[in-house]
Order: structure tokens, then sequence, then C-alpha cells
């Protein structure tokens, strides 16, 4: 939501049906667990703390939720993209993409991706 709802993103998010709604319970858990901190440290009259200390709002969780486009396990998704080239002209591209199964979190997905012929498959893992 922070990043949706604060730094003007204009992209588009996608997810499995299972991961938004883990999303909305671990976020909604998070928001009222940094919103008591945020009352508690106003409370002991810290000079340190701000409404900045509350990464996002009720509503603002609310509004990225309803931007999220759900896609099922092998549901190729395509995307038109325009970007430029060395020569800053215009491109346009589509970009394909599905979501695999990762097995190791409810809802947690591989997406395989193909740009301009080259395809990678984007795990999210690292070590």
């Amino acid at each position: 939501p922070y990043f949706t709802e604060r730094t003007g993103f204009k992209g588009r998010i996608f997810m499995t049906h299972p991961t938004k709604a883990v999303m909305r319970l671990l976020l909604g858990d998070y928001m009222r667990l940094m919103e008591m901190n945020a009352a508690r440290n106003a409370a002991a009259n810290k000079s340190n703390t701000s409404e900045n200390d509350v990464l996002f709002t009720a509503d603002e969780l609310k509004r990225c939720l309803e931007k999220v486009e759900l896609v099922d396990y092998h549901q190729v998704v395509q995307v038109a993209v325009t970007n430029k080239n060395r020569d800053n002209q215009k491109q346009n591209a589509v970009v394909k993409f599905y979501a695999l199964n990762a097995g190791h979190v409810l809802g947690a997905a591989m997406f395989f991706i193909e740009i301009a012929g080259h395809t990678v498959l984007y795990t999210g893992d690292y070590s």
C-alpha cells in the first residue's frame, strides 16, 4: 500500500487469489501494529514520532487491494508496454507471463515471463 498509494505508482498489480487473501490479513494486522506503536510512542511523548511512522492507512490498504488483478496459475497474461530504445524512439512490445505454483507458501507463485523472444523464470527467491 505504501508503494501503490504514496509514491505515484501507476503500474498494474497481479497476484494469485490466495496471495490477495493472505495479503489482506497480514497487512491489515501489520497496519494495526504500526498504529499501536505510533500511539504508544505519542503517549510516551517521544519527539521523533510522526504520522510517517504509519506506513499506510486502512483506506490506503483498501485502495491498493482494489487495484489488484487476480490471475490463476497457468493463465497467460499479455501486457502491452511502450519503452524507448537507445535512440530514444518509442517501441511497443508485448510482455507475456503466467504464474506457476511455487509450493512453499499459500498462493506463492513463480512467474514465467516472455519479453521480445527472451524468457525468464522469476522465482522471487534469493540467497
